[in-house]
C-alpha cells in the first residue's frame, strides 16, 4: 500500500516557487528604480559593470581652425558574487501539530529573510560612498536639498526620460516619523509633485520629498548615543547594481537529532552587489544623509 511521506508533502520545487512568489512582496530598496537587476548564469565570480565617462563640453569654434578630438572612454565598477542562506530543522511532532499550513508560513518567512539580506546588502553597498553630509537635527528638506547640491551640483537635479527628476531617499522608519510631519511632505501636490498617501506598500515606498521617492528601511544604519544618528541614503535611478547567479532555491531533507525524527530545509541564493560610479573618472551615485 503506498504512503504519503514528508517528503512528498514538503516538495523541495514547489517550495522555491512559492519563496520566489513572495519574495517581491518583501523588498524595499530592491523593488525600486534605484537598482538594476540582472540574472548572471556565466562564469567567474567577478562581474565587470561597464560605466560610461563624459566627453569634454563644447568649444569655441574658430574660422579655419580644427576642432581638438576628444575620446569618449569607459571606466568600470566590479561586483563580487557571494552565497547566503539559512537551515531550519523541524521536527515531525513540532510538524504534525502545527497550526495552519506550516508550508505556507515557511515560503513566506524565508522569502522576509531573503528579502532582508538583499536590502541589507544593496545598502552596505551603498554606504561605500565617500559622499556624505551631516547634519546635527532631524531630516529637514533642506539637508536633503543640501546634500543633492554639494555632492552631486546640479548632476543631482538632472531630468530622467520622462522629464521627472527622479531620486530615492532610504531612511529608517524612525527618520521616515519625522518626515512624515514635515508640510513638504503632507502638501507635495502644491510643489507640483503627487499628492502623498500613506499606505501600505509592498516595495515601502511611502510618497516623494522634493522629488525623490521615499523608502523605508531599518535595514539602514543606527549609530547608538544621546541621541542616536541614522545613515539615510540618497540615491540616483539605478545607482546600485544586483547580479543574481542563482535565485533563491530551497532543499529538504530528512535526518535526525539524538533519534529525533526531523526535517531539514536550506534556503540558498547568490547574487552580487555593487555602488555604481566608484570607478576612476565616474560620480558615485549615492550620498549619506546623517540625521537624528
Amino acid at each position: 500500500m503506498a504512503t504519503t511521506l514528508q517528503a512528498n508533502v514538503f516538495n523541495p520545487q514547489v517550495l522555491t516557487d512559492m519563496v520566489t512568489a513572495r519574495i517581491p512582496q518583501q523588498l524595499a530598496l530592491a523593488g525600486t528604480g534605484a537598482v538594476e537587476v540582472i540574472s548572471y548564469p556565466g562564469p567567474g565570480s567577478t562581474i565587470t559593470i561597464p560605466n560610461w565617462q563624459g566627453i569634454t563640453n563644447f568649444a569655441a569654434i574658430t574660422e579655419d581652425t580644427g576642432l581638438t578630438a576628444s575620446n569618449m572612454d569607459q571606466a568600470s565598477d566590479t561586483a563580487v558574487m557571494q552565497g547566503y542562506g539559512l537551515q531550519i530543522s523541524l521536527s515531525d511532532e513540532a510538524l504534525l501539530s502545527s497550526y495552519a499550513d506550516p508550508e505556507a508560513e515557511l515560503a513566506t518567512q524565508i522569502a522576509k529573510r531573503a528579502a532582508r539580506t538583499i536590502d541589507l546588502r544593496l545598502i552596505v553597498e551603498a554606504e561605500t560612498t565617500s559622499l556624505s553630509s551631516t547634519t546635527g537635527a532631524t531630516f529637514a528638506v533642506n539637508d536633503l536639498i543640501g546634500a543633492v547640491i554639494t555632492n552631486w551640483k546640479d548632476e543631482g537635479f538632472a531630468r530622467l526620460d520622462d522629464g521627472t527628476i527622479g531620486g530615492y531617499v532610504v531612511v529608517h522608519s524612525k527618520v521616515f516619523g519625522d518626515i512624515a510631519k514635515l508640510t513638504a511632505f503632507q502638501t507635495a501636490s502644491t510643489l507640483g509633485y503627487a499628492p502623498n498617501v500613506i499606505q501600505a506598500n509592498p516595495l515601502n515606498v511611502v510618497g516623494s520629498i522634493a522629488g525623490f521617492q521615499v523608502v523605508v528601511s531599518d535595514q539602514i544604519t543606527t549609530v547608538a548615543g544621546t541621541p542616536n544618528t541614522y545613515r539615510n541614503l540618497i540615491i540616483k535611478p539605478n545607482g546600485l547594481f544586483m547580479a543574481y547567479k542563482r535565485r533563491v532555491l530551497v532543499e529538504t531533507a530528512r535526518g535526525t537529532t539524538v533519534g529525533i525524527p526531523k526535517t531539514f530545509f536550506m534556503a540558498t541564493v547568490y547574487f552580487a552587489t555593487a555602488l555604481r560610479g566608484v570607478g576612476t573618472g565616474l560620480l558615485q551615485q549615492a550620498v549619506k544623509l546623517i540625521t537624528q
